[in-house]
């Protein structure tokens, strides 16, 4: 009993939970070194260090991969990013605007990544920017198609050899659809190199990926994977708070979680409140740990 109690701990801290951090960027001086001229400081020459770009996300203008890429979440998207991109606008747009999909994903599948891609592409009067936060496999190549390469001071990216597996007759079905597949990898990855603007090669990007590529915020865009650091915010429409109830089954048991989360990105982790096992609640705050496990271990409790 006291080895299905430590399992059921573990489990219940395996409810997803993040965290982020956004960092700040400052000038510096760097004395007579060649930069802009301050006129106040009687000729004293200052250097202003790029600050990164600042994004106000909203619900009007971004949409989020916060899972794998699969055929659900993909539709979720494309759905969203239509629907942004057929909504009427202010005459003040005159040009493209700006929409962001904002990536958190381990990547999945190549096909559902591909839709992804052929969709957002397809999208008329919008031009589509990718966040990074953490894009590996799928993710990753899903940015490397779209508009710029946004990335968080901290944000990694990941890239690694292509993986799956097929059947059928051999000679003949299998060498076919082995092939098919070969040929999706290899433009994905012609894609890739295309985008680094000269700074990788075929030859140096299958060397990077080889064993699995990371990188983060800078050292993505000084190997080509991406563009520019962005400070990344959220605006109120994204900060309300919403409550919901999260259920699983463990060992026989319903295990019901009411958190507190918000639709910002960038805010990852979830607030729990409750805590119910076969419908009876505990305070979460301290869990009552002593009481739930003298529970468990009574000869009285039953699974349900």
């Amino acid at each position: 009993m006291r080895y299905i109690v430590l399992l059921l701990s573990l489990f219940i801290l395996s409810f997803p939970s993040y965290s982020f951090e956004n960092q700040k960027t400052h000038k510096t001086k760097v004395g007579t070194k060649k930069g802009v001229e301050n006129p106040h400081k009687n000729g004293t020459k200052f250097h202003t260090k790029k600050l990164p770009k600042s994004i106000v996300l909203t619900e009007k203008n971004s949409a989020r991969l916060l899972d794998s890429v699969d055929i659900d979440n993909v539709a979720g998207i494309i759905r969203k990013m239509s629907l942004l991109a057929a909504t009427p606008v202010d005459a003040q747009y005159s040009q493209e605007r700006d929409l962001y999909l904002i990536l958190l994903s381990p990547g999945g599948s190549i096909f559902a990544g591909l839709q992804l891609i052929d969709s957002l592409a397809s999208l008329h009067g919008v031009k589509i920017h990718t966040i990074t936060i953490y894009s590996a496999s799928m993710s990753f190549m899903t940015s490397q198609f779209l508009g710029t390469r946004y990335i968080t001071r901290h944000g990694e990216m990941m890239s690694h050899l292509a993986r799956g597996s097929f059947n059928g007759e051999f000679p003949g079905q299998l060498d076919s659809r082995y092939n098919f597949y070969m040929k999706r990898v290899l433009d994905l990855e012609s894609q890739v190199v295309k985008r680094t603007n000269g700074k990788q090669t075929k030859e140096s990007y299958a060397k990077l990926r080889e064993n699995e590529y990371y990188c983060e915020g800078q050292k993505c865009i000084d190997d080509g994977f991406a563009d520019e650091i962005a400070n990344v915010r959220c605006s109120a429409s994204l900060l309300k708070e919403k409550v919901e109830v999260q259920t699983r089954r463990f060992f026989g048991m319903k295990i019901e979680r009411k958190v507190k989360s918000n639709r910002c990105p960038i805010i990852m982790g979830t607030q729990t409140l409750s805590l119910k096992v076969n419908g009876k609640e505990y305070d979460y705050s301290n869990l009552q740990l002593n009481e739930f496990i003298k529970e468990l271990e009574s000869p009285k409790f039953t699974r349900k």
